[in-house]
């Protein structure tokens, strides 16, 4: 009513009203006759009573619109009854509509003021994101303008394996739960009474009344930037008690005493306003194009150490290669050369020549099995980065046994093992 009739005047609260008549009966029921834009309907009884309580007799209240909602009331009382003539309502409802629109620019001259207060603490930042390789590690909880640029009491950054914290925020129990709620959101979330949306932040709502959430996305995956306002109890003083209730429950009348009546807030911080939410999303960018570098070049760094781990692999490859080309030759051609001598069937069986012929093949085996076992050991000292590996014990017990079968069953070795892990 108060945006479609934006003047109303009531010269007398003891007016007494007229009864609407109308040639056609069915005209005059309340179902059937709207009312709200005449203004010279009567006014709700309830209402002329709680003028009455107040002492008033006469109001010209005009409403005061801004962007299409109401942003406020003129709200004129008399003492006594006070017809207002027409031309002088019109010269108010002038005189308001002036008002409205120094609303309007004295609104866009605070906000602007705003703005240049964060404007240093924002360059600030961008400078050191600029200039640093990692703002995460050196520059996020230490540098106070990640605060002041948010007008902010704690700011927490979501990393890939690790939480950055700056100023006052909940204990890390609390911060994981909300952490979890919140990457549910992908889009920008901010409130000044976080309670109400998420009832776990009343237990800290001290420190974290107000929320502001921007989500991150990187290559990898989605982070976060949180900041926090603590909360701030006040006291807000109204003209009379509003839930003071005369009459029973049922009853619907006007309160009758108009005495200073104070509320308790508790549970909510100072709200966001635009100024905050365009510096953060400045910051937030330059941040995010911060972290894509840093990505680029954390990626840079590993294909060149997989390159180098490639050349050193063919390099590693090429000395097998010759290794097993030339000196594993050698002692292959002694075992081949001295069992042709044993199986030649011209010669007589000679024990001492069998002997001597199966010890230098015996000597060139086992110089062939050091120079295998050297390469396996060449492989680990060059690859020290590969680490262990889990191995089931049993497993190897059995195949050293079937390797030393002959020498169990000659009763040289004994193999005593428990099942093992």
């Amino acid at each position: 009513l108060y945006l479609r009739n934006r003047m109303r005047l009531i010269a007398d609260v003891d007016y007494e009203p007229v009864p609407l008549v109308s040639l056609h009966a069915h005209m005059a029921t309340p179902e059937a006759t709207d009312l709200s834009d005449c203004s010279i309907r009567s006014v709700s009884p309830i209402h002329l009573q709680y003028l009455r309580n107040m002492g008033v007799r006469a109001t010209l209240t005009i409403s005061l619109i801004k962007d299409g909602l109401l942003w406020g009331l003129v709200s004129c009382h008399h003492h006594s009854p006070k017809p207002v003539p027409y031309s002088i309502q019109t010269q108010a409802f002038l005189l308001s509509q002036l008002l409205t629109s120094q609303i309007a620019v004295q609104e866009t001259a605070e906000q602007y003021a705003y703005s240049l207060r964060l404007q240093p603490h924002l360059n600030h930042l961008l400078s050191l994101l600029g200039r640093n390789e990692n703002f995460k590690e050196l520059h996020f909880s230490a540098a106070p303008q990640v605060l002041q640029v948010a007008d902010a009491t704690g700011a927490l950054l979501v990393g890939r394996n690790r939480l950055f914290t700056n100023g006052v925020v909940p204990d890390a129990a609390e911060t994981e739960v909300l952490l979890q709620w919140l990457q549910q959101k992908t889009d920008v979330y901010y409130t000044h009474r976080l309670a109400d949306d998420f009832a776990p932040a009343a237990a800290y709502q001290h420190l974290a009344s107000g929320l502001l959430y921007i989500p991150i996305i990187t290559a990898e995956k989605t982070i976060g930037l949180v900041f926090f306002r603590a909360g701030k109890d006040k006291i807000i003083n109204w003209a009379g008690n509003p839930h003071e209730k005369k009459g029973g429950a049922a009853q619907l009348t006007p309160r009758s005493s108009f005495a200073k009546w104070q509320q308790s807030v508790k549970g909510e911080s100072e709200p966001w306003q635009q100024p905050v939410l365009d510096a953060v999303s400045k910051f937030v960018y330059a941040l995010q194009q911060h972290l894509f570098r840093m990505f680029q070049r954390e990626e840079e760094i590993r294909y060149r150490q997989l390159n180098d781990q490639l050349m050193r692999a063919n390099q590693e490859l090429e000395n097998i290669n010759w290794i097993s080309t030339h000196d594993l030759k050698e002692p292959l051609r002694k075992i081949q050369m001295f069992a042709s001598i044993i199986e030649r069937p011209d010669n007589a069986i000679n024990v001492e020549s069998v002997r001597s012929s199966v010890d230098r093949i015996r000597n060139a085996a086992g110089r062939m099995q050091r120079l295998i076992d050297d390469l396996l050991l060449y492989s680990k000292m060059s690859n020290p980065a590969s680490g262990f590996e889990k191995v089931a014990l049993d497993d190897i017990i059995h195949e050293v046994s079937e390797a030393m079968g002959d020498e169990i069953a000659n009763g040289i070795l004994v193999i005593d093992a428990a099942p093992l892990p």
